[in-house]
């Protein structure tokens, strides 16, 4: 399921999408969803949670195998294609940020995590 909600992000916000829209393009049932999630804050959440931890995985290797001095531009380009990649669920993420939700908080501690190895 969670590669079909990347899928559909790519295409609308996640307020636009509906349950039945992401167990369709699962392949899965309702109940699998609810019996997973919960809700599709939790399913949203999920999403997230994912996309974070893959791309704190890859600046955490980038800090092991390039170069000092070429460590900036890497971490930088990581941080493009991750953007590039999740440009859908980053800007659904944003937009629910700025309606009150917490959601940003995973990104913010990758964040600080992410400074304090570079530091």
């Amino acid at each position: 399921m969670l590669d079909a909600g990347r899928h559909l992000l790519n295409q609308k916000d996640i307020d636009q999408i509906s349950i039945k829209e992401i167990v369709s393009a699962a392949g899965a049932s309702i109940g699998s969803f609810y019996h997973r999630f919960e809700t599709k804050d939790a399913f949203f959440r999920c999403l997230v949670e994912d996309m974070v931890i893959q791309r704190e995985s890859a600046a955490m290797a980038n800090f092991e195998t390039a170069p000092t001095m070429e460590l900036p531009e890497t971490l930088a380009r990581g941080a493009i294609d991750n953007h590039r990649r999740y440009s859908g669920m980053l800007r659904s993420a944003i937009r629910s940020h700025l309606s009150g939700s917490d959601i940003w908080h995973p990104f913010k501690l990758m964040g600080q995590r992410l400074v304090d190895e570079y530091i």
